[in-house]
């Protein structure tokens, strides 16, 4: 989704990839499941990790390759996705006026570096404070599940601010309204749920931090919008290089 910019055709192509990626996932887990809970007795299994199942059938030397690559495709899949839902987001956002132009200054290679080291820099702080991996899965859940509270408000939203967009989507045309803000609705709530489980699984001053972070974000947001909408009144525009600043290819991307 965060790359819809730079698809040939981002209304066909960016659903298309998330609608077959899932698809093609929940097969791929179905069949590892099967093997891993088919290959010895569902006794020997239960509450096991894959490297149980995957002593058994695999070769010494496949084994160790299996031990050493999964991990390794596993950190390259998330690097990559924090690639798209933080670093794209903060350039954008920098480009819009939200942060100072400087903070999205790329190398020769075009790459945002101090974005990057940004992020680098808050992916270290938990191991550099000792958490667990527990902590630190619940802790990313529930700032990330936060953050995503604000997405189902600002789709909420779409209809409203984007009236044109809305009436030529690709998809979903002949779906009705209430159905659309029902299923926004339900999303809402699992968020909900998912933000107290992460709440309750933490210590309180990560709790604290959290809240103390984004109701400094909210602020700053709140008085920078000011700003952002004065600067577009103005007619200055900040977009990311390359794209065009025609009406057309600023409709496209907001599609």
């Amino acid at each position: 989704m965060y790359f819809s910019k730079y698809a040939a055709r981002p209304k066909k192509d960016i659903p298309f990839g998330m609608i077959g990626t899932t698809i093609a996932i929940i097969f791929i887990y179905l069949g590892v499941s099967v093997v891993a809970s088919g290959i010895l007795p569902i006794d020997q299994v239960a509450n096991q990790p894959l490297t149980l199942v995957a002593r058994e059938i695999l070769s010494a030397p496949i084994f160790v390759f299996f031990m050493v690559c999964g991990p390794f495709m596993a950190l390259t899949t998330t690097i990559n996705s924090v690639y798209a839902s933080y670093v794209q987001p903060i350039q954008a956002a920098t480009h819009d006026g939200w942060f100072p132009k400087s903070f999205a200054v790329t190398n020769k290679r075009g790459s945002p570096w101090k974005i990057l080291t940004l992020c680098w820099l808050a992916s270290m702080l938990p191991i550099l404070l000792g958490w667990d991996i527990s902590t630190i899965a619940n802790t990313y859940i529930l700032t990330d599940i936060c953050i995503g509270i604000f997405m189902m408000v600002a789709i909420a939203m779409l209809p409203k601010k984007f009236p044109d967009a809305w009436a030529t989507r690709e998809f979903g045309q002949s779906v009705p309204l209430w159905v659309f803000y029902t299923f926004v609705g339900l999303a809402g709530v699992v968020q909900g749920i998912l933000i107290y489980n992460s709440v309750t699984s933490i210590k309180l001053y990560i709790v604290v931090v959290t809240a103390v972070a984004f109701t400094i974000g909210i602020i700053y947001a709140i008085k920078k919008d000011k700003e952002v909408n004065l600067e577009s009144s103005n007619g200055e525009q900040y977009l990311e290089p390359g794209l065009e600043t025609t009406s057309d290819s600023l409709a496209d991307n907001l599609r």
